[in-house]
């Protein structure tokens, strides 16, 4: 299962976040879903309750800050810097 990562393409902390899982080889887990898209954009509203980038969610909770998303995947993944 792939977590559900919500992002800008406009976002320094999307980017922020979308390196750090591509720096550690972690794409296989995530889906990075840019919610610029209309679809998308109606699918992160039902899981989100404030409007803020980036978004990860686990186990149908969001994760809103760039660094807790980060500390996260860090103790998710042990196998990472």
């Amino acid at each position: 299962m792939k977590h559900k990562l919500f992002v800008t393409k406009m976002c320094p902390f999307c980017k922020i976040v979308e390196r750090h899982i591509k720096k550690n080889d972690l794409e296989e887990y995530f889906e990075i879903i840019d919610i610029n898209e209309k679809a998308n954009l109606d699918e992160y509203k039902k899981i989100s309750t404030v409007d803020q980038v980036p978004c990860l969610v686990v186990d149908g909770k969001p994760m809103y800050e760039s660094l807790d998303i980060i500390k996260w995947i860090k103790n998710t993944y042990k196998k990472i810097k």
